[in-house]
């Protein structure tokens, strides 16, 4: 994929081959600023890409931010599309208003993408007789 990076950007690397997804990493030392009862950082990671035709580009939190410091994507899952071009990819990420956020410094792994295919729907209606016979639940607890 074509990358473009900005000031402070760093290209996203596997940390370990045969790893899924690539980490992300801060372009800048960010600032937890306390908003709605939560800790948030808006955080640029440095570079934009040019996502193909049919894929979308899915931005994830770190497991060890979660487990160990109390912080996720704000939305829990981002989502770039082949639209949006070479613009900077930005994540934002909370914390519980009772902890001390983890700092943000430059270089810090801060997220985590995947490259998924996303071929486009079309809808074609189906007959009326074609039902389901089961539903929620139908399988047991």
């Amino acid at each position: 994929m074509k990358i473009r990076l900005y000031k402070g950007g760093k290209r996203p690397e596997y940390t370990k081959p045969g790893d899924s997804a690539m980490d992300c990493f801060a372009a800048h030392d960010c600032e937890w600023k306390l908003e709605k009862g939560s800790y948030v950082a808006d955080v640029r990671l440095g570079f934009g890409c040019l996502v193909p035709k049919d894929y979308g580009l899915f931005i994830l939190s770190r497991s060890g931010q979660g487990f160990n410091h109390h912080q996720r994507l704000i939305n829990s899952v981002g989502l770039i599309d082949n639209s949006y071009g070479l613009n900077e990819i930005r994540c934002k990420l909370k914390a519980p208003a009772d902890t001390i956020p983890k700092s943000i410094k430059k270089g810090d792994r801060v997220c985590q993408l995947v490259l998924i295919y996303t071929p486009e729907i079309f809808w074609e209606k189906a007959k009326e007789d074609i039902k389901g016979k089961e539903g929620f639940g139908s399988s047991g607890v």
